[in-house]
């Protein structure tokens, strides 16, 4: 049985995986124009996640409203709820 000793948790990961990383192709990750391309990203990204869940809230408030007016057509409410639906549903009085 041998026993490997290296230099770093790199090296040994890539020697169990069974990979040489004389042959593994490096992108460089320095310079300003691959620093701004991976802001960039994070940015995209950070806007999807916020536009998606502005649309489910949006969603939820709209389907939380429609079920307060169904309940307040059904007399199965309170009076506190029936404000609340109102209020929701943008019926005053």
């Amino acid at each position: 049985m041998k026993v490997f000793l290296f230099a770093n948790s790199k090296c040994k990961r890539y020697f169990h995986n069974r990979l040489k990383p004389s042959k593994l192709t490096w992108k460089p990750c320095t310079g300003s124009s691959i620093r701004s391309e991976i802001k960039e990203r994070i940015k995209k990204t950070k806007d999807e996640k916020k536009a998606k869940k502005a649309e489910v809230m949006a969603k939820t408030k709209k389907d939380k409203a429609k079920v307060a007016s169904l309940k307040v057509l059904h007399g199965r409410v309170s009076s506190l709820e029936a404000i609340f639906a109102r209020v929701l549903t943008g019926i005053r009085n």
